[in-house]
């Protein structure tokens, strides 16, 4: 009974993500032209290869963390992370944002430029994302997906009452926006959940300058 449980709590909070990333294609088909939703899937499928490193480190990271049995190894080990992923996330976000343009123009040519705007608010909502996409791991571990589930929850009904608010008025970049919302509503709760719970600093989860340093000395030798 606690595995079927704790299972359908677990599978509550994917499905709810999987919407969070997809169902707005939706609701721009229902609102805007086909012009618009080709436009837009064009948009998700660029932010889509930057969610890639966060759900990756995401999926080696549970079974790692079912290994440990001190708690306090498991909390510093997702810490450590995040704080490593989001140190990568950041400066390739402003990289990918500065040439989102010329990527755009040459993987699909120039009459797909209408997505620019729209990739880069959805390239934003990406470092919100990789909050939790981290450190929900850490909230399966501890049983509490059922926490996991209703935050992103909160931020698909966020993002859908967004999307009815604003596609109809901005189109294919109020959708994006509207979906960077869901992920700050779902990011902020998650993390804010786990830095409480955990009773570490929010600097433990984004200060990576003693990684960034042993890096550093490994590459000069």
């Amino acid at each position: 009974r606690d595995l079927v449980s704790f299972s359908a709590k677990t599978h509550l909070g994917g499905m709810f993500t999987e919407l969070q990333n997809r169902f707005d294609i939706f609701l721009v088909a229902y609102f805007m032209t086909p012009r618009d939703v080709g436009l837009y899937s064009i948009a998700l499928a660029l932010a889509e290869i930057m969610w890639r490193l966060p759900k990756v480190a995401a999926a080696v990271l549970l079974p790692r963390l079912a290994k440990e049995k001190e708690q306090r190894r498991s909390i510093d080990i997702t810490a450590k992370l995040n704080r490593v992923i989001f140190a990568l996330l950041v400066p390739s976000v402003v990289m990918i944002g500065l040439c989102v343009g010329w990527i755009i123009n040459l993987l699909f040519g120039e009459e797909f430029l209408g997505a620019y705007t729209a990739t880069l608010l959805l390239i934003a909502g990406l470092l919100f994302q990789s909050l939790y996409s981290i450190t929900h791991s850490d909230m399966i571990m501890r049983g509490q997906a059922s926490i996991f589930s209703f935050a992103v929850f909160v931020g698909l009904i966020g993002m859908i009452v967004g999307d009815v608010a604003l596609i109809p008025v901005y189109g294919i970049e109020g959708a994006a926006l509207s979906s960077t919302i869901g992920w700050i509503i779902t990011g902020t709760y998650v993390f804010l959940n786990v830095v409480r719970n955990n009773k570490l600093t929010m600097a433990s989860y984004f200060d990576a300058r003693p990684e960034l340093k042993s890096l550093f000395a490994m590459l000069r030798g």
